[in-house]
């Protein structure tokens, strides 16, 4: 592509010099597309005359073009080839299993017919002829010893997959048979089936459309390649058309000259080589730098900032057609994209974006998800999973229909507490949610679920316009073209079931790329594979992510053949075949470049990177043309995270001002978890009760942790004793009520679970949930057995100061009233002693060394459920009902309730001098707990104290607002 001197077009001035006056007669033949569109370009450039231009085609037309046969579908191929495998009763098995393997041995039809190898002795059968007869003129010695060896490992004794491998050889003659006949007779097949038709039909009605060839920039050949530019050359006037270099043409060594140093030894190719080679790469300067990074995303910016300089550097002179950036590793495309200099107006590229990287196919993703989760146990029938339905509804596509609905049921799910959702609640709501929550029973048309579920999203979507929905239309488009296929091309052949729909899908959707742009552009800056660039020169070469496994290319080669009947039979081989084309492109590229820039990871263990390319070795060390290498070290970005100190400003002491009683009228009361939460952090306390935001709703759906076990619990029981409470008295517990409440434990806890994870529909005692379910019973229990050696004792209440505010006043300093307000799980009166229960799931400690460690903020794990606790008995205390009442704080730590000696009671470990030192009176603690609280609350309205961060980062890890800080 530069303006003088590229290969295409020294070849087109030499056709035009040689051959102008027929050249329109002519027919010339290239490697791949890309290199059609910059010949075809040259040419018109050349010649102003539309009809006097060459045909000029890729090697694939042109062998479509000579078979007359059509290519068909991977799909329609590999049900063809299931189908004849079932009528030879092979391995009856279903499509889906078969597809993986199927493909594989697709592929290898392909290279055997490409390569003109007879499969009945390829696939020679073990049980019938030990030794094979090999002819000598077909097979070298070398080849004759490759297939000896392979052989001679099934002489011993077979392992289970030696007898598998054999009885699919065994049947493979007549398999390759039956599909090849089936298809010639279709008049389609697969590119090496076409091969093989053309080989196999050799004649002279095929020269008709063609009087002069040139067959230009090819290097590796398959036999049936070679045999057939050979047979044309002996017919009509044919001219072979070499790019090469004396670089790895004289050096025997040199794997990227390995074919072409045997094509120049062959009569029908030696007259085409012109020799002395051009001596490019050594002789023609040019700037090589090699940039080793330890990152990807670094790599890529290594690159757009040597183009961001390029740039600046030509100013107008720049010409994008003369940038070629090769990706050697394709998990850079995204991050070199997003590295490109701004101002570039025009990328092209042939590389795509995976299909199941869009929200699209995550749809499809989280519907199979769906349909997976109503056929578990614990499901009930005609109900959906709440966690299932969030995550399908968070889908782009989907709020795009109806971001308002999408959102209002997702915060419906989150708020409800609901684990299951009945189906009909769902589909009232729209015509989208009557196609997503359909129950797919055995029998169904899957294919049909989704068709009509694209097709609706897919006609909504394309009314609306947004940056983000192209990709997802088009990712739409794909999907519905790839399900209907399915369901025409598939038929029967899949039976209808979920599991084994959701394999097949997969295999077909994993290979899609999504085009990035959809114009192929000439003019632009060329983002390619290695391979694309056969025939191609460009001045300015970026090179990403060469290392070794990726240039040369490490893939695996998935086949039936084994490497040494590969060798023995001149199939291809990853180590000659597919590397000396990968060192030929890559050496190609540097002949005409005038600077190279290359970039390769910096091997690491960690990320499994290998060390750089061979190829790099070899230009450092053998090459001796001046290179310079770099080593740059990651960026590591460390932002400067500054305190956080709020000052106490107008605005917001008039917040505080709500927490003081003004003339009897309470605004706002401070409550046990909000004085924890300022102690803990006065910043977290200031984002929360003064900025009131709102801390982001999570789906507790599926959380079977403490949050959700330490609801079900208080609920419970809430419930359980609730049923001996009397309307507007006191109700007495004795010891047989205990004994009766244990018979309902059962129930209630079935009762309280279908509620809140149900919609009330009647639990089943299997799956998931039963041990959540034993484990509550067991607990609570335990309660009642605590509770049945303390009987009887008079309930006072329960969720004191839900119903009926429970406030105290505490009066400071200067007059000011602040109102203190709390919620108690349980209060019971056994003697003179009214006890404050409070329920705790975790592993609160029940002891403190002192009340005023209560306060201390420096404390890692200062003792909050104590302090809760204690604050709760306080309030109760200054009601006027309790006063005369001993109040005793206690926890019921469901951690510690099994210990042999359990005690609920709070202990103050340093007054010993009162019984054992637990509280049995919050009075005798009542002057210091005052005093401590005192402060604190001075504290908090204090207009001189700001809101700072906590010293305490363990709290951090937890706190809704801690993007804010930066800390975690």
């Amino acid at each position: 592509m530069h303006t003088s001197h590229t290969f295409l077009e020294e070849v087109v001035q030499e056709l035009y010099s040689k051959h102008e006056a027929d050249i329109a007669n002519s027919t010339i033949i290239l490697p791949n597309k890309k290199g059609v569109e910059i010949f075809q370009q040259i040419v018109r450039k050349r010649s102003r005359k539309t009809n006097s231009l060459p045909q000029v085609l890729t090697l694939e037309s042109w062998i479509l073009d000579l078979s007359k046969m059509k290519l068909a579908s991977t799909l329609d191929l590999l049900i063809l080839l299931y189908e004849t495998f079932q009528k030879h009763h092979f391995n009856k098995e279903s499509f889906e299993r078969f597809y993986g393997w199927g493909a594989m041995l697709l592929q290898d039809f392909d290279i055997i017919d490409k390569c003109l190898v007879d499969p009945k002795k390829l696939f020679a059968n073990l049980y019938e002829q030990k030794v094979l007869t090999l002819p000598d003129e077909y097979l070298t010695e070398a080849q004759q010893e490759a297939i000896k060896s392979f052989w001679k490992t099934f002489e011993t004794r077979l392992s289970s997959q030696q007898q598998d491998f054999l009885q699919l050889w065994k049947v493979l003659p007549q398999v390759y048979d039956d599909f090849t006949t089936q298809l010639l007779k279709d008049n389609i097949g697969y590119l090496g089936l076409c091969y093989r038709k053309i080989y196999d039909n050799l004649e002279v009605a095929l020269l008709a459309n063609y009087e002069r060839l040139f067959i230009v920039g090819f290097n590796a050949l398959h036999p049936a390649e070679e045999k057939l530019f050979a047979w044309f050359h002996r017919h009509i006037p044919t001219e072979f058309y070499w790019d090469v270099d004396a670089y790895y043409m004289n050096d025997e060594n040199q794997e990227a000259g390995y074919y072409l140093r045997e094509h120049q030894e062959k009569s029908y190719f030696q007259a085409s080589f012109k020799h002395p080679f051009p001596a490019r790469i050594q002789t023609e300067p040019k700037k090589i730098i090699f940039f080793e990074s330890n990152t990807l995303i670094g790599q890529a910016q290594i690159i757009g900032t040597r183009l961001q300089q390029l740039v600046e550097e030509q100013g107008n002179n720049f010409k994008p057609n003369q940038v070629v950036i090769v990706l050697a590793d394709e998990a850079l495309l995204l991050p070199m994209l997003h590295a490109l200099p701004s101002r570039l107006q025009s990328v092209s590229t042939t590389l795509g974006y995976p299909i199941t990287h869009t929200a699209s196919y995550r749809i499809i993703e989280q519907l199979l998800a769906l349909q997976v989760a109503i056929r578990q146990p614990t499901c009930p029938a005609g109900y959906f999973p709440s966690q299932s339905i969030i995550g399908l509804l968070q889908q782009t596509p989907i709020k795009y229909y109806n971001q308002e609905l999408a959102t209002q049921t997702i915060q419906s799910l989150i708020e409800n507490y609901s684990r299951y959702i009945p189906q009909k609640v769902l589909t009232s709501l729209s015509e989208l949610y009557q196609l997503l929550f359909k129950c797919l029973l055995p029998g169904a048309n899957i294919t049909q679920y989704f068709i009509d579920i694209i097709s609706l999203l897919t006609a909504e979507l394309g009314t609306k316009e947004d940056l983000l929905l192209p990709l997802e239309k088009q990712a739409l488009t794909q999907l519905q073209e790839e399900f209907s296929q399915l369901q025409q091309s598939v038929g029967l052949l899949l039976e209808v079931d979920l599991d084994s729909f959701t394999k097949l899908f997969r295999q077909l959707i994993q290979p899609i790329r999504l085009p990035l742009n959809q114009k192929s552009s000439l003019d632009g800056i060329q983002l390619m594979r290695i391979w694309e660039t056969a025939n191609l020169d460009f001045e300015h070469v970026f090179i990403l992510g060469m290392n070794e496994g990726n240039l040369p290319a490490n893939r695996s080669q998935g086949s039936f053949i084994p490497y040494n009947l590969r060798k023995g039979y001149g199939l291809p081989t990853l180590d000659t075949f597919q590397a000396s084309l990968d060192a030929y492109y890559f050496y190609r590229l540097l002949q005409r470049a005038k600077q190279v820039y290359i970039t390769y990871g910096a091997p690491s263990g960690a990320n499994n990177q290998k060390e750089m390319s061979r190829y790099l070795w070899q230009l450092l060390y053998e090459s001796h043309l001046p290179i310079e290498k770099h080593h740059i070290p990651a960026s590591v970005y460390t932002p400067t995270i500054h305190p956080i100190v709020i000052q106490k400003d107008k605005a917001i002491l008039e917040k505080l001002e709500e927490f003081v009683v003004r003339q009897g009228e309470i605004t706002r009361t401070l409550t046990p978890a909000a004085l924890n939460t300022y102690m803990d952090c006065s910043l977290k306390f200031y984002f929360c009760y003064i900025l009131e935001l709102k801390i982001p709703s999570k789906p507790v759906v599926e959380d079977t942790g403490t949050i959700r076990f330490g609801s079900l619990f208080h609920e419970v029981m809430e419930k359980l004793y609730a049923s001996l409470q009397l309307p507007n008295q006191p109700a007495v517990i004795q010891i047989q009520d205990m004994i009766a409440l244990k018979k309902q434990v059962r129930f209630v806890i079935a009762q309280t679970l279908a509620k809140n994870l149900y919609h009330d529909h009647d639990l089943q005692w299997k799956g998931e949930h039963l041990i959540e379910q034993e484990v509550l019973q067991k607990v609570i229990n335990r309660v009642l057995v605590v509770d049945e050696k303390y009987a009887p004792f008079i309930l006072v209440g329960l969720e004191l100061g839900k119903q009926e505010r429970l406030i105290a006043y505490f009066k400071l300093k200067g007059g000011r009233i602040i109102a203190l307000r709390g919620i108690i799980d349980r209060v019971d009166l056994k003697e003179d002693t009214i006890r404050v229960i409070d329920y705790k799931t975790g592993s609160d400690e029940k002891y403190v060394d002192t009340i005023k460690d209560l306060f201390d903020r420096d404390q890692s794990k200062r003792k909050k459920a104590i302090f809760q606790t204690l604050l709760y008995a306080w309030i109760l205390k200054k009601d006027v009902k309790y006063a005369a009442y001993k109040i005793m704080p206690g926890i019921m730590n469901t951690r510690s309730i099994f210990e042999p000696n359990f005690d609920p009671r709070v202990m103050v470990k340093q007054e010993t001098d009162k019984e054992g030192g637990y509280i049995a009176d919050i009075t005798d603690y009542q002057d210091e707990f005052e005093a401590e609280l005192a402060i604190l609350l001075e504290e908090i309205l204090d207009p001189h104290t700001p809101f700072i961060q906590t010293n305490n980062l363990l709290y951090c890890t937890t706190c809704p607002y801690n993007r804010i800080c930066q800390r975690y």
